[in-house]
């Protein structure tokens, strides 16, 4: 057996079905692998019945640290919410890196939300920058 199909056997019995939807670092990450099983998808709602609007505003005007994970964000009409979204290459995961990407998601995730309330909040954003310590 190769490692992607070691590794996807061992996240799909163990954390997909199991853990469909993980709350870390006071985010709620729904996991999943991609339509053609080669990607771990980690996703998070950041709001509901906000406008689509937003998202080209958070595309705009949000940006994060090289270092960081990349992530997109998203109106998804059919839940009628943003979403923020990151895929992963199940070669590149291990128990270490799935983790590590919990914690990257998680923080980047907090901050994007964070940013949407002051939109919807009514406060003009121009240009956001956020970096890790």
């Amino acid at each position: 057996m190769n490692k992607t199909k070691k590794i996807k056997s061992l996240v799909n019995k163990t954390i997909v079905r199991s853990l469909p939807s993980v709350y870390h670092n006071g985010v709620t990450i729904d996991i999943a692998f991609s339509n053609d099983g080669n990607q771990m998808v980690f996703s998070c709602t950041l709001h509901k019945e906000a406008s689509s609007s937003y998202t080209e505003i958070l595309k705009n005007s949000v940006y994060f640290d090289k270092d960081l994970i990349r992530t997109s964000v998203e109106y998804k009409e059919s839940e009628d919410a943003i979403v923020v979204t990151y895929h992963e290459d199940l070669m590149q995961l291990n128990y270490a890196r799935f983790t590590y990407l919990l914690d990257e998601f998680s923080w980047v995730a907090s901050k994007q939300k964070e940013t949407l309330l002051r939109l919807i909040g009514g406060e003009e954003l121009e240009f956001v920058y956020f970096a890790r310590n």
